[in-house]
């Protein structure tokens, strides 16, 4: 049986996880979470601090008050919103994304 901490680990966001916060109007924003720092929208800022230990799915809120829902972004959404010229992070994506490592390593 998964103790409670390892189901946590699966079903909340973690410090290095790639994330996207879909707010009204379905905007978007992908990014990978990291302790201290925020993100600034047009709709607020969010701090990731706020979101590592949320579970995936959990309605979250700008400091004024914007909606944004927590999910983790599919390989669809992740080449949607990266840039063809941003290759290199475009690899480190789909790799974290088919290999499950938020990082890009490969834990070598």
């Amino acid at each position: 049986m998964m103790e409670t901490t390892e189901l946590q680990n699966i079903t909340s966001a973690r410090n290095g996880d790639l994330v996207q916060l879909v707010g009204l109007r379905h905007k978007s924003f992908i990014f990978t979470l990291e302790q201290g720092k925020e993100l600034h929208t047009h709709r607020g800022v969010v701090k990731h601090d706020d979101l590592i230990g949320k579970i995936w799915g959990t309605q979250i809120f700008s400091h004024n008050g914007s909606p944004f829902f927590l999910l983790q972004p599919s390989l669809p959404d992740i080449l949607k919103n990266t840039r063809d010229t941003d290759h290199v992070s475009k690899g480190n994506w789909i790799h974290s994304f088919t290999h499950g490592d938020s990082t890009g390593n490969k834990g070598d």
